[in-house]
């Protein structure tokens, strides 16, 4: 579980950053949302994978 953490760690830090950069007004906010959140469960579907395997 020390694993998570540390992404979820990660995932904040990116989260900050984001919120510092600046996101083009033509840029749907929601769409950047949907991403990101696929992107973080997606992570989160392959560290299972590798959990279950016994990789870490």
């Amino acid at each position: 579980m020390r694993i998570l953490k540390q992404l979820m760690k990660k995932m904040r830090i990116l989260k900050q950053l984001s919120k510092k950069m600046r996101i083009p007004k033509q840029f749907p906010k929601r769409r950047l949302l949907k991403i990101e959140n696929g992107g973080i469960s997606f992570l989160l579907h392959l560290m299972l994978i590798n959990y279950r395997r016994g990789n870490f």
